[in-house]
C-alpha cells in the first residue's frame, strides 16, 4: 500500500472541516464559559 487515494484523500479532507470547525467553536465556547464571561 503505497501512496494516497486522491478519491479517498480529499473525502477525508471534506469530513475533517467541519469538525475542525465544530471543535474550534467548542473549544471557543468552553474558553469562555471557563473565564466566565
Amino acid at each position: 500500500m503505497s501512496g494516497e487515494d486522491p478519491q479517498s484523500l480529499a473525502a477525508a479532507t471534506r469530513l475533517r472541516s467541519p469538525l475542525t470547525h465544530e471543535l474550534r467553536r467548542l473549544r471557543h465556547i468552553t474558553d469562555s464559559g471557563l473565564s466566565g464571561g
